[in-house]
């Protein structure tokens, strides 16, 4: 009876041990996935900036051309 309740746990063991394998790969791909996120939203983030520099730049252009203009 002990050996069978002895053998019952070990069972239970092996299977908590395979829904934590199973849960740790689940977490690495969901932490790759957001590792991927990170990159693609710092792209973005660059992009936007590049972008952002060049409005500026432009709109400081054509206030200069606005007021050149407004001297004629």
């Amino acid at each position: 009876n002990d050996k069978q309740r002895v053998e019952e746990y070990e069972w239970d063991i092996n299977d908590t041990n395979k829904e934590i394998e199973k849960a740790d790969k689940d977490l690495d791909r969901i932490q790759e996935k957001l590792n991927k996120s990170e990159v693609i939203q710092k792209t973005h983030a660059d992009d936007l900036k590049v972008l952002t520099d060049s409005l500026t730049s432009l709109t400081s252009e054509i206030e200069n051309v606005h007021g050149e203009l407004q001297k004629l």
